[in-house]
């Protein structure tokens, strides 16, 4: 958790301490995230299959501009997976985030429409718990990620833009705990505000 922090404070302290033109703005986009883990099995003759969707989610990132289309990103999500099997027994996954990046925007001419494709790389905290009140050696790890991934940031007649984006997150893990989810998928859809 220590290092998540960490992370998130110097990604913070890189956006702030850019060099920007007065008249350029940062901007927050903050919306719903649909992730989908690949799983821990790398054998694929494996008849087991656990790959997971983690349909509760959120997202967060701010960015600000360092030259012309080029931005700087910082980013936080958070996604929770649910397994019932009986109704005393829920076991919740969660995967957390965090990163930095950058992102490069292919504005054209005067549509309504910006293309963008970013590339964040950082750490994904993943859990398990099953409601016990101990918690057990490997029912959490942090791994290291690598997220490249493209979107779509569509003007609307408001002060806002409506963003859609596809991720695709490679995660690097050292198969020694529980929280191995595999490499992930990530749908986002959110709106974005200058300040």
């Amino acid at each position: 958790m220590k290092g998540m922090l960490s992370l998130i404070g110097v990604c913070a302290c890189v956006i702030a301490a850019t060099a920007t033109p007065a008249s350029a703005q940062a901007d927050v986009t903050i919306g719903y995230q649909f992730l989908h883990a690949s799983g821990s099995f790398v054998d694929p003759r494996s008849i087991i299959d656990d790959s997971r969707n983690f349909p509760l989610g959120f997202n967060i990132d701010v960015s600000a501009p360092v030259a012309p289309h080029v931005r700087l990103v910082g980013e936080v999500n958070w996604g929770r997976h649910r397994d019932t099997f009986t109704a005393n027994l829920n076991v919740d996954r969660t995967a957390t985030a965090v990163g930095g990046g950058i992102r490069l925007l292919f504005p054209v001419g005067s549509a309504r429409a910006t293309p963008f494709v970013q590339v964040i790389a950082g750490a994904e905290h993943e859990s398990v718990n099953d409601g016990e009140t101990v918690a057990r050696p490997g029912d959490s790890g942090t791994h290291f990620m690598m997220q490249p991934g493209a979107g779509l940031a569509i003007k609307t007649g408001w002060p806002w833009e409506f963003v859609a984006e596809a991720d695709f997150r490679r995660i690097v893990a050292d198969k020694t705990d529980n929280t191995d989810f595999g490499d992930e998928f990530r749908l986002f859809f959110g709106i974005r505000l200058d300040f």
